[in-house]
């Protein structure tokens, strides 16, 4: 028998609409709401799921991370936080922090224990450390039973010159001692995880602020969070520290050493660096010359010679300082060249070999770059994350047109924006913005953009994001609580059920003789058009108007993968439609349902 009615298609165009300049019925039909979904070939489907690493958490907040094979066959993970670099290497987790200080040897007898006290006060000049720093002793006698050998946490900061440590066992008697030559290894000490506000009296240049008068927190700087940059020359791993020195990891080495100064001659401060590896060069920017960090200068090493620094007639190392902003926040690699952002402009820098060995051109003053990692090379466009939106550089600037730009940075944390980092999805073509909103101090929602320029925005925290590579198949992503997890794994919120939404704006309910919603309609039936490997819950809401506050609620109706249709029964002029998994193990893609409409007259 036929049905009465005619069957219509849900033609709901791909994308979020979040903006809030934009009404209901101006913004659609597209999708409102969604949460762990993005979008395919237009359409809506769930999200990959994640599991979690549980053989070993990292220590501090993630800043950075990178995955290689060793020419010899090992697996590596490096993770670098605000406190320490650690590497995964074939399953076992690894400090290989670089030193900070090295005193060789210290004072005589510089250690002094008291009797049945496990603390040993140790005398260290000007030593510059802080309540939780990490110390390397060796060399060292033993004192009234306690041999200082080893590392150990400073559990306590006297003065500027004496910390204490915790031996693990009591000593015997009271004294001082250790001998004459006891080699003293500060480990590189933890940074802040975020950026901060400085008060107090400051170190800024001369004639920067009124003298003797404390900053107030009206009119506070920004202090820079503990940032690191990976990368690789050849199998070795570089990591730069921000405002630091730049240290090499050699890989041939093995786990047990940690990583050390690259060179005497290379910058020992730099705000990070990248490898230019066509013409292999090692790039720091916001770095020193003879000492003194200029935020706004770009040096490099030699050609294939990391331990040359200095410019000369024969070799290809020199400098540049970028004019335009205050300092340099980041450089997206790209095919053949670097995208250099400051806080106010783009910069293109390419290699061009002597005599200058390489060309700057600016092409934006529109926008500068969030952060450190605030854009990425996918395929031959570069995305990045501006002061006020989203921009594509693919030989020019441009906004991405988007309908969730100004709810994103409506809600950006201003002062932690520097946190946010962008990463790709390859499997799926996509680029993925990691951004911190509402006062958050790291990245909690992800805004995920298909190759259809179509945006997702959903809570998701994490720190950092690194797509598939080497060894590991799946892109994988850490928290701030140093938990790495590898996503695009299963269905699942690390074996806990994830839950996905999506639900549209309202469409108008046009039947051929009663076009743009003009006539009362009676939703009678939904016709599905769905895959799912669980439980679907539909729900249905229909109005006569826009501005009808309450909308008639139908559902949920409870959909599987086999059910053909369902009655609904609701009338109205528009009508908008919400999917919802909340099961284990569940994986969906929606398709282009139908609905079967009558027109119902009444008012």
């Amino acid at each position: 028998m036929q049905e009465d009615g005619a069957l219509l298609a849900l033609e709901i165009q791909g994308g979020l609409v979040a903006d809030d300049d934009l009404t209901e019925y101006a913004g659609g039909p597209r999708w409102r709401e969604v949460e762990n979904v993005r979008f395919v070939n237009s359409k809506p489907q769930k999200i990959g799921g994640w599991r979690s690493e549980v053989n070993f958490a990292f220590n501090g907040t993630p800043k950075a991370a990178t995955n290689w094979l060793s020419l010899d066959g090992h697996s590596v993970i490096a993770v670098a936080s605000q406190c320490r670099l650690e590497i995964v290497y074939d399953g076992d987790l690894y400090d290989i922090t670089p030193i900070g200080t090295e005193l060789d040897p210290l004072t005589n007898n510089p250690f002094a224990v008291t009797n049945g006290d496990s603390e040993v006060s140790v005398t260290w000049a000007a030593h510059g450390s802080s309540e939780g720093d990490r110390v390397i002793f060796s060399g060292a006698s033993a004192i009234h039973g306690i041999t200082l050998d080893g590392e150990y946490e400073i559990i306590e900061v006297v003065d500027l010159n004496t910390f204490k440590v915790d031996a693990g066992t009591n000593a015997s008697g009271t004294g001082s001692g250790g001998g004459a030559a006891i080699v003293g290894e500060l480990i590189l000490p933890c940074g802040s995880s975020s950026a901060v506000a400085g008060l107090g009296y400051g170190v800024g240049e001369y004639g920067m602020g009124t003298y003797g008068t404390p900053r107030t927190a009206g009119a506070s700087i920004s202090l820079d969070a503990r940032y690191w940059s990976l990368d690789f020359w050849g199998e070795d791993l570089i990591a730069t520290v921000r405002n630091g020195k730049t240290y090499l990891w050699d890989t041939s080495v093995g786990p047990g050493t940690r990583a050390a100064v690259i060179d005497a001659d290379a910058p020992t401060k730099s705000r990070f660096s990248r490898v230019s590896p066509n013409d292999r060069h090692l790039i720091c920017f916001g770095c020193d010359f003879s000492g003194t960090q200029d935020p706004m200068l770009i040096r490099w090493c030699d050609r294939n010679d990391y331990g040359t620094w200095t410019a000369t007639a024969t070799n290809d190392a020199g400098d540049k300082r970028l004019t335009i902003g205050t300092k340099i926040m980041g450089a997206i690699r790209s095919k053949d060249a670097f995208l250099v952002g400051t806080d106010e402009a783009l910069y293109i820098m390419q290699f061009t070999g002597a005599p200058l060995t390489y060309s700057f051109k600016m092409v934006s003053e529109a926008t500068g770059m969030l952060g450190q990692n605030a854009g990425v090379t996918q395929m031959n466009n570069t995305f990045l994350i501006g002061k006020d939106g989203f921009f594509v550089y693919n030989g020019s600037v441009a906004k991405i047109p988007c309908l969730i730009e100004k709810h994103v940075f409506s809600r950006l944390s201003k002062e932690h924006a520097e946190s946010t980092f962008v990463g790709t999805n390859i499997k799926f073509d996509e680029v993925w913005y990691f951004v911190p909103l509402d006062g958050a101090e790291n990245p909690n929602y992800v805004v995920i953009q298909n190759s259809r320029l179509e945006f997702s925005l959903f809570a998701l925290e994490r720190v950092v994001w690194v797509d598939r590579r080497a060894q590991i198949t799946t892109p994988y992503a850490l928290n701030a609580d140093g938990t790495l997890y590898y996503h695009e794994s299963g269905d699942d919120d690390d074996n806990m059920p994830m839950t996905a939404r999506a639900r549209s704006m309202p469409f108008e309910l046009n039947l051929p003789d009663a076009p743009n919603g003009t006539a009362m309609c009676l939703i009678r039936q939904v016709i599905p058009d769905h895959t799912t490997t669980g439980e679907l819950q539909v729900t249905i809401r229909a109005k006569k108007e826009p501005l009808q506050a309450v909308p008639v609620t139908k559902g949920p109706f409870i959909c599987t993968a086999t059910t053909r249709k369902f009655s609904v029964r609701v009338r109205g002029r528009q009508a908008e439609i919400e999917y919802l998994s909340e099961d284990l193990g569940n994986s969906w893609k929606i398709g282009k349902p139908r609905i079967r409409v009558q027109e119902d007259g009444g008012r």
